[in-house]
């Protein structure tokens, strides 16, 4: 099975009080900090034979890119360089889902998933609740919360996909 972990406010924290000119400096995405249960448990999944990836939004900065590629150097090494991709930030999601078979998406951002879901059906989405989201309660849909312990999540995760027939 591919599942496929946001990075911001998934794998690293949302620092919800940064500005844009914060995030826009280089070296920001490179030192936020993990979410402990959430990188665990992808490496977990990861353990369990399940092919790993990140799929995040960068700014149209050279080195936000590389910054999030040294992130998961430091924190996800076991997570191989050609399943790291990106996508333009304020782009869908939804075209690199269609073409990842068997994919699960786990993501903080509503928005994302909703766009994957009408775009890439297939895909199973599960949302990542992390404290900072879900204040309008519009997500309708699998949930995990980066309070659980890491084997909760990944043995969620996999009963959602199960369920789901991947």
């Amino acid at each position: 099975m591919n599942i496929v972990f946001d990075m911001d406010g998934t794998l690293a924290k949302w620092q919800q009080e940064k500005t844009l000119f914060d995030v826009s400096k280089p070296g920001y995405f490179r030192n936020v900090p993990e979410i402990k249960s959430m990188v665990e448990a992808a490496r977990i999944l990861y353990k369990r034979g399940h092919r790993i990836s990140t799929l995040s939004a960068v700014l149209p900065y050279g080195y936000c890119r590389t910054d999030k590629l040294r992130w998961i150097e430091a924190h996800a090494p076991f997570i191989r360089k050609e399943d790291r991709r990106f996508v333009p930030y304020s782009e869908s999601k939804a075209d690199v889902m269609r073409s990842i078979p068997e994919a699960v998406l786990v993501d903080d951002y509503t928005k994302n998933l909703l766009d994957v879901r009408a775009k890439a059906p297939k895909t199973v989405l599960i949302k990542c609740m992390n404290g900072l989201n879900d204040t309008h309660h519009t997500w309708n849909g699998a949930r995990v919360s980066i309070y659980s312990s890491p084997e909760i999540i990944a043995y969620t995760i996999e009963g959602i996909a199960e369920k789901q027939n991947i």
